[in-house]
């Protein structure tokens, strides 16, 4: 799989869905590893991070999307050095037949790096195409414990086995911290910066990482009014992983 070395971190990434697996930082696990692991009889994946795209969470039957959207198990027409590239008509579930190119880029900077989803229609529609894409980053918590918060929002402690999903309001970020780690900041860009509403989803079934997932708005909300639309301009999200370590 695709590595990115920059400095004292190292990030590895999947072609597809363009997940990230891996992300370390002065050879400490900041996400927990994605692997398989067994939940209730079933063997599931969990850690690193992926898209959900064009939908997070559970929509409408009559969409037939997946949970958290069909990207996460696409692969990529394209990879890059930093990231992945997908088009099809195929990426907006079985409801749409419209061509959508969706681009992820990986830009590592000093403490961190930033995760950045661009999307377009290839042609002008003539209906709605909704979307409520989100992030899904699984931190790891050594300690089974955590905090984290939405800025100027109030913040939880995690340390049962199960928590949520629980919802809270977010301005331009969150703060997640970990016990052995240090304290991870999300800065929420592009889309999110002009968003009525956003929120970021706690949730966790495993004291060994807590998920701290940005979305735009309710993740029940697909396809209401009040729901993004895709056009054949570029829509743009960004979240900054900065660990603030010096």
């Amino acid at each position: 799989m695709p590595e990115i070395r920059d400095g004292e971190q190292s990030i590895i990434f999947s072609e597809i869905g363009g997940t990230i697996i891996r992300w370390k930082y002065r050879d400490n696990d900041i996400f927990y590893p994605r692997q398989m692991v067994r939940r209730e009889g079933e063997l599931k994946f969990r850690g690193g991070m992926h898209v959900c795209f064009p939908n997070f969470g559970t929509v409408d039957p009559k969409f037939g999307l997946p949970q958290h959207g069909v990207l996460r198990d696409r692969k990529a027409e394209e990879v890059t050095e930093n990231g992945v590239r997908f088009k099809g008509t195929d990426l907006l579930g079985p409801s749409y037949d419209e061509e959508c190119e969706v681009r992820i880029a990986i830009e590592p900077a000093r403490t961190g790096f930033a995760y950045v989803l661009s999307a377009r229609l290839i042609k002008p529609a003539a209906r709605d195409v909704f979307i409520n894409p989100g992030f899904h980053p699984y931190f790891r918590t050594p300690t089974g414990n955590a905090q984290a918060g939405a800025w100027k929002g109030r913040t939880y402690r995690f340390y049962q086995r199960k928590h949520g999903p629980q919802s809270a309001n977010v301005g331009q970020g969150a703060d997640v911290v970990v016990p052995g780690i240090g304290t991870i900041q999300l800065m929420l860009g592009g889309a999110w910066n002009t968003a009525r509403s956003k929120k970021v989803y706690y949730w966790r079934d495993s004291r060994r990482y807590l998920c701290v997932e940005p979305v735009f708005g309710n993740s029940r909300l697909y396809g209401d009014p009040g729901c993004l639309r895709l056009t054949d301009r570029w829509f743009k999200m960004a979240c900054a992983f900065t660990l603030p370590l010096g």
